[in-house]
């Protein structure tokens, strides 16, 4: 009996090392990762991940993995400085995708210029990833992640970008906040035309009240509709971050061309956001029978009337040559009994009229030629 007891002690033993073992030999086998979305670029939709991995040697092995590859093509791969919105040398060259799989590994201890980099590195580096078509057709870029400091954190603030001066075009102003607290701007407008070409600014101010530039975009494309540009500060180097953005009182426009400046799509952002975009309308005239107006769904509308409401701001672009276009409390030509109040640039024929509707405006207004009774409307205020 005492035979068979130590036997049956040993083999527990044995059992419980072995499973001991197994155990500290998947510790010791599992690994450290991090892993970035490699988004598409192009029509094909690549996409895909781009998995760091530490090793125990202190190199590290970069893993892409894509889906939607080109059978039997190598695409090129690389890791760059900056992030994607700016662009940036080549920071170290990866092994090539292999198409037909999809994959690619690397393991290096250095950048290209010889600088030792390790995988904390890795997770605070000031970098982009790119893949791209083909040797002969680098310009062509397949799919691509910003990584390291340059990751986004996954907090984000969008505004919508209003049709302005009938154009067709609307959008969203987008900002995605970075782990390093800078954030991804990103505009995407809908009815650009191909080939087209539209900047885009921050300005100071509402745009009711307008202000200076303080922000430049990178020009939104009119093949897609998109615009990517990274924001740490302003055009003057003027520090402006993530949570500044929340707080900023400011303005997106959107314009036609570099050489035609008309706002297509427009957003007030941060602390102005809750405030209304003005409506704005072109006004001539045809002869002495009526006034014309354009804008806000109206097409070379003769003496429409209006519906407006209290606390917001209605701009008149006025040219009407030896018609002054005045807001009354009566209705009748003459300049007498004019409406003041929130009104700015009343009576004029050449110039902006603008109104932001006070909170006690009376319920009916009217507009009136100072000299011809016919060019009239009535505004109806409403809350």
């Amino acid at each position: 009996m005492n035979s068979i007891f130590k036997t049956i002690i040993a083999l527990v033993l044995l059992i419980t090392l072995s499973c001991s073992e197994k155990d500290n030999a998947t510790i010791l086998n599992q690994q450290t990762t991090k892993t970035y979305n490699l988004a598409s670029k192009n029509a094909d939709n690549i996409s895909g991940t781009a998995k760091f991995i530490k090793n125990s040697n202190g190199s590290v092995t970069l893993e892409l993995d894509l889906n939607n590859t080109i059978d039997a093509a190598l695409h090129p791969a690389h890791i760059h400085f900056n992030t994607a919105a700016e662009s940036g040398l080549i920071a170290l060259n990866l092994n090539s995708v292999n198409g037909s799989t999809g994959k690619s590994s690397t393991t290096f201890i250095e950048l290209d210029n010889g600088s030792p980099i390790n995988y904390q590195d890795i997770l605070n580096f000031d970098g982009y990833i790119n893949v791209h078509l083909s040797a002969t057709d680098l310009g062509t870029i397949i799919s691509q992640a910003d990584i390291g400091q340059n990751a986004l954190s996954g907090e984000s603030v969008s505004y919508n970008l209003d049709e302005k001066n009938s154009s067709g075009i609307s959008g969203v102003a987008q900002f995605l906040e970075r782990l390093n607290g800078e954030a991804l701007a990103v505009l995407e407008l809908s009815g650009t035309v191909l080939n087209g070409n539209y900047p885009a600014y921050i300005y100071k101010n509402d745009v009711a009240t307008t202000g200076p530039i303080v922000f430049t975009y990178n020009n939104v494309n009119g093949s897609t509709g998109m615009s990517s540009t990274n924001l740490s500060e302003f055009d003057d180097t003027f520090e402006f971050l993530y949570e500044d953005v929340l707080n900023y009182s400011g303005h997106v426009n959107v314009h036609l061309s570099a050489t035609d400046l008309t706002i297509v799509a427009q957003a007030n952002i941060g602390s102005n956001a809750n405030i209304a975009l003005p409506v704005i309308y072109n006004v001539t005239n045809s002869g002495a029978g009526s006034y014309v107006f354009t804008g806000n769904d109206l097409t070379a509308e003769s003496n429409p009337d209006f519906t407006f409401v209290r606390g917001n701001t209605y701009v008149f672009n006025i040219n009407t040559p030896g018609h002054p276009f005045y807001l009354k409390t009566i209705q009748g030509n003459t300049a007498t009994n004019a409406y003041s109040n929130g009104v700015t640039n009343n009576g004029t024929d050449n110039g902006t009229l603008t109104f932001t509707v006070p909170l006690d405006a009376p319920d009916t207004l009217y507009y009136n030629c100072e000299f011809h009774a016919v060019m009239t409307g009535t505004i109806t205020i409403t809350d």
